[in-house]
């Protein structure tokens, strides 16, 4: 029977930061059975491309990422998001050996084996019956990445209207918190300072089993982990932020000053079709909530433009709203229409020009918003995780305020925190001077 120890695995990973934790323990769990992990896809005998398919556009990406890599001699794994999608049409593409949903990719040793002895494509793409336990998955060491995800939660129950993930990663399943903390444990020991907690839909966590433990009873003992430096929270329903929590958030000495809470739009009608389960005043509260217990927490946020049904007057209204709320960052996207959910079927299409136009103008917002935040951080002194060198030598990372920063430092400093005095603002980020290292 062939085996997979000596095989060489390329992978990449198209979408969120969850995909990128399932590929690092896919990698991971394949490592362990003897296959050696390569730089350059040229060189792979096994090629894992983790799908998404959160728009068209991640669709073609997906499928043009899977064609490309087929070739003799090599075994295309297509996996992820897509791949529970449309995994018979993956199937048919050259080259495609194995075929691994969202809540099976622990066989995908199994279904490799399976190919290579039958040389026969091998499918594996689970129905959701709403009743799946969290699938364990686990990463032991630090891969490329000074942040590293921790995953803690799978799925979503929502069912926002323009929004495929719930059909495609299932129910809400929750990590239990020791094997959470467990593996953090492990993380931290190997050297990794900074932990991003993800999920598909991160304030349910707990939620499955009646709540306790919650998220926050998570933090406070992820809070304890010794070694680790940082811990930095995924995106956020708003109203996990209710001032109990975010007293409680305001105590923890690792969890970073920054929370992204999804708005999606801040006009109210358009919220209501989106089935969001807020309004804008509620919105306002929540953010006030954290900006009061945390003064220098940072807050971005994703939007939506030209949603169907949004008129002219519903845009002007969510532009001004992002103006008032002032977010430090915003992810601005043009409404992209997926098949399958209710959106993708509504009346009050808005032409593509119309989109277009209106997140240049969000978009343009969004850049004098970034622009001020990042003014009033000159002459403060931040502490700054370096992550890489640049060509001109200076360090790039994050300040905890998930705030990019430039600053002198050496290749020692990668993975170290070093303390950079900001001495201006430019390119989306900021600049900072070190005494000790000009």
């Amino acid at each position: 029977m062939r085996t997979l120890a000596g095989k060489k695995v390329w992978a990449h990973t198209l979408g969120c930061r969850l995909n990128q934790y399932d590929t690092d323990a896919m990698v991971e769990m394949l490592e362990c059975e003897g296959c050696i992990t390569v730089q350059d896809p040229e060189d792979a005998d096994i090629v894992l491309i983790n799908t998404c398919t959160v728009t068209a556009e991640a669709d073609r990406k997906s499928r043009q990422m899977l064609r490309r890599y087929g070739g003799p001699g090599k075994i295309v794994v297509a996996a992820g998001c897509l791949a529970q999608r449309a995994g018979e049409t993956l199937a048919e593409i050259p080259g495609v050996g194995v075929v691994i949903g969202t809540s099976s990719r622990m066989e995908l040793k199994e279904k490799l084996l399976a190919y290579l002895k039958s040389d026969t494509p091998q499918t594996d793409i689970p129905v959701f019956t709403r009743k799946e336990s969290y699938e364990t998955m686990r990463v032991s060491h630090a891969s490329e990445h000074i942040r590293m995800n921790l995953k803690v939660q799978e799925g979503c129950d929502r069912f926002c209207t323009y929004c495929i993930i719930p059909y495609v990663r299932g129910g809400l399943r929750s990590r239990p918190l020791k094997d959470a903390v467990q593996e953090a444990e492990t993380l931290a020991a190997s050297g990794v300072p900074e932990l991003v907690l993800t999920g598909i839909h991160l304030a349910s966590y707990g939620k499955d089993w009646g709540g306790s433990p919650g998220l926050m009873d998570l933090l406070e003992a992820l809070d304890q982990v010794p070694g680790l430096m940082r811990i930095r929270m995924g995106s956020l329903e708003p109203s996990l932020l209710s001032e109990p929590f975010c007293d409680r958030l305001a105590h923890l000495k690792h969890v970073c000053p920054h929370v992204h809470i999804s708005l999606q739009s801040g006009c109210d009608a358009t919220l209501k079709r989106m089935n969001r389960r807020y309004t804008t005043e509620a919105f306002r509260g929540y953010v006030q909530n954290v900006r009061n217990a945390i003064p220098d927490v940072t807050v971005s946020t994703d939007m939506i433009v030209g949603f169907p049904g949004e008129t002219e007057s519903d845009f002007e209204t969510s532009l001004s709203f992002a103006r008032e709320i002032a977010f430090d960052t915003i992810h601005v996207f043009p409404f992209s229409p997926r098949s399958g959910t209710p959106a993708a079927r509504m009346d009050g299409m808005v032409p593509k020009k119309e989109k277009l136009r209106r997140a240049h103008l969000l978009s343009e917002e969004a850049g004098r918003l970034e622009k001020q935040s990042l003014q009033r951080r000159i002459g403060l002194v931040l502490p700054v995780l370096i992550e890489e060198i640049g060509d001109d030598g200076l360090g790039r990372g994050f300040s905890p305020e998930y705030l990019h920063v430039s600053c002198p430092a050496g290749k020692d400093d990668i993975g170290r925190i070093v303390s950079a005095e900001i001495c201006a603002a430019e390119n989306h980020g900021l600049v900072g001077r070190c005494p000790g290292k000009e």
